[in-house]
């Protein structure tokens, strides 16, 4: 099976809307044939090094997020609404994690909006905060709760807890401040 790669962006803006603003940033076009009602498909080319490949990744909706979960199930990609899916036409598992960091990048010079690089929904690479720039983690790094202290300064904050529940809340990484925590975002 084919390794998965995925841009987790913090655009709250309708799907579409969010789609033409990814694709303006990094250059790609919209592929109306792939594209979804809930789905925008977008080409690129290769911004690795090698020789040039057809770049697609999918904008969709982050199913995966979790709404107001308990501390425990908190993942680094609750707070970002859009997923971008990155594939290659041909499969090589190294280029396309190479064509997904490109496109993270990409995002990250060019976009004011938060960024996260995940492989395989569980393991967090690199995120990227508009008055932090780009953090790269350690290998091995999980986007799970139990690895909140590694990553809880560099990825929005989500609200945990149940909505009916006077103990909702949000969890903001540790900071110095809240003048420290408006400055990162």
């Amino acid at each position: 099976m084919s390794q998965q790669d995925f841009v987790f962006v913090a655009d709250h803006r309708p799907l579409a809307e969010a789609a033409r603003e990814i694709a303006r940033a990094v250059g790609a076009r919209v592929d109306p044939e792939h594209s979804r009602p809930q789905r925008v498909s977008l080409v690129l080319s290769s911004s690795s090094p090698g020789p040039e490949v057809e770049v697609r990744c999918h904008v969709e909706a982050n199913e995966f997020a979790e709404q107001d979960p308990p501390p425990q199930e908190v993942n680094a990609y609750d707070g970002y609404p859009v997923l971008l899916d990155v594939w290659l036409r041909r499969r090589d598992d190294r280029r396309q994690q190479a064509e997904a960091k490109a496109l993270f990048e990409l995002l990250a010079r060019a976009s004011p909006t938060p960024t996260l690089l995940v492989q395989e929904l569980g393991l967090l690479l690199a995120a990227h905060l508009p008055a932090r720039g780009v953090h790269e983690f350690p290998p091995d790094t999980t986007v799970d709760a139990e690895d909140r202290g590694v990553w809880g300064d560099w990825v929005v904050p989500v609200r945990v807890g149940r909505p009916d529940r006077a103990t909702s809340r949000t969890v903001a990484p540790p900071c110095a401040s809240d003048a420290d925590r408006e400055e990162r975002w």
